[in-house]
């Protein structure tokens, strides 16, 4: 069921399931950070080329991406409405309170921000497994072990949570589908009404993820695990010229589109 979930690992031969998994790490949190100094349109339009493209590139299943984004509708729609909904409306609703054309805008800006931001972390979860996560990050943060800091935990609990993504999607598809077969409805009724109907599902939802994750707690603690001095079973292999080459020129792209637009 897990290959099918959005966020997890889906093994398909693809150019970005093929790229070192210390570059695509590299270039989505570049990407992520640049995605917030963005202030135009054109910025915008052009990132949002980007992920697109990245995404057609990854040859994943749109489905699962397109239902990823269904946990965060309710997130999206009070971002929305935040900033759309004006007492100096253009399209007046009670009195002069409604949408404002100009906060609609600013309001559609936000959200493409977040849904690229979105899409860009399943890429990156969807291509590369915990393993390989798991020695990028080992790669990134190594220099940290001189400083005596936590690298093998930091690692241990940001793989975990890496995990969990899919896990989450996971959850929710399967209260989705306990409350259909109770007779919820889902689909009729206007959006409010959609949105009223997920409302009872992630109570029951969280539940479960917080059961999951004292279950791997109880496990991690009767085998009393410890962080440090792990077996690593794959050796790291290093970064080709060519690979290294095109994450830089990557990364400037990003940089200087963020800064300039």
């Amino acid at each position: 069921m897990l290959n099918t979930i959005a966020g997890a690992y889906q093994s398909v031969e693809s150019p970005i399931h093929s790229l070192d998994t210390r570059v695509k790490l590299a270039f989505v949190a570049v990407m992520s950070l640049s995605i917030f100094f963005l202030d135009s349109y054109i910025g915008l339009g052009i990132f949002l080329l980007i992920t697109l493209v990245i995404l057609v590139a990854s040859k994943l299943n749109w489905k699962s991406s397109i239902r990823a984004l269904k946990p965060l509708s309710i997130i999206l729609l009070i971002m929305f409405l935040a900033n759309a909904l004006s007492i100096h409306a253009d399209l007046a609703l009670i009195g002069n309170f409604g949408l404002s054309s100009e906060g609609a805008l600013r309001g559609v800006f936000y959200v493409l921000r977040i849904v690229m931001l979105v899409l860009l972390s399943l890429v990156l979860t969807s291509t590369s497994t915990v393993q390989e996560l798991s020695q990028a990050l080992n790669w990134y943060l190594s220099g940290l072990r001189r400083f005596n800091a936590p690298v093998d935990d930091i690692i241990t609990t940001i793989s975990i949570a890496i995990r969990f993504i899919p896990l989450t999607f996971a959850e929710f598809n399967r209260v989705v589908y306990a409350q259909k077969s109770r007779g919820l409805d889902f689909d009729s009724g206007s959006i409010f009404t959609k949105i009223k109907a997920y409302l009872p599902v992630f109570i029951p939802m969280f539940v479960g993820l917080f059961k999951r994750s004292y279950d791997l707690a109880d496990a991690m603690d009767s085998r009393c695990y410890r962080g440090e001095g792990r077996t690593i079973l794959h050796a790291e292999e290093p970064l080709t010229k060519a690979q290294g080459i095109l994450a830089i020129l990557a990364l400037l792209a990003v940089l200087v589109i963020s800064l300039l637009f």
